[in-house]
């Protein structure tokens, strides 16, 4: 796991890996330096062959102008890209993983079964959620996205708005509270 420095461990190191997962958005904060084509391009050379690159992060909806800028931008360099959505409906806050590969994407694995978790109502969400994603898989849109380059890059901007939408469903939820 590389948690400081992601861009510039992968330039040096030398290892091919299977899957590279970027799970860097914490707070809803986008890393502007892991979500560029340059980036993009670091983390592939480091993928074995038939490798996957996943990208996990929130947004707003399924078609959020950050779901389809990251796709596009994978697309700079992968063959494939499908989103793996885990928010309902399609237009509301929630996490996307991306999957981006040279070749098809395909899952071949049985997934769990939701009834076999019922005892355990954290994994029974955790299961609910995966076969969400995978069964609701798409190829986002790319048109009219912009695609991410170092030189231009407006994702700390989404990523602040998606911010902004994930306070105030927080705030929905448990209420305002004095001092908040």
């Amino acid at each position: 796991m590389i948690v400081r420095g992601a861009r510039e461990r992968l330039r040096h190191d030398r290892t091919a890996y299977d899957l590279v997962v970027l799970d860097a958005f914490g707070d809803n904060l986008v890393p502007v330096e892991l979500v560029t084509r340059e980036f993009f391009a670091v983390a592939d050379s480091r993928l074995a062959p038939g490798g996957l690159l996943a990208v996990a992060f929130e947004a707003q909806g399924w078609d959020d102008v950050l779901v389809r800028s990251l796709a596009a931008t994978l697309r700079t360099r992968f063959a494939t890209v499908i989103a793996l959505p885990t928010g309902e409906p399609p237009n509301t806050l929630g996490s996307v993983v991306l999957l981006a590969a040279h070749g098809p994407i395909d899952f071949t694995g049985d997934l769990p079964e939701p009834h076999d978790y019922l005892n355990a109502p954290l994994d029974h969400w955790t299961v609910v959620q995966m076969n969400h994603a995978w069964t609701s898989g798409f190829a986002p849109d790319p048109r009219g996205a912009v695609v991410l380059t170092d030189d231009r890059n407006p994702a700390d901007l989404w990523g602040d708005r998606i911010n902004q939408a994930a306070r105030a469903e927080l705030h929905g939820f448990f209420g305002r509270g004095e001092g908040w």
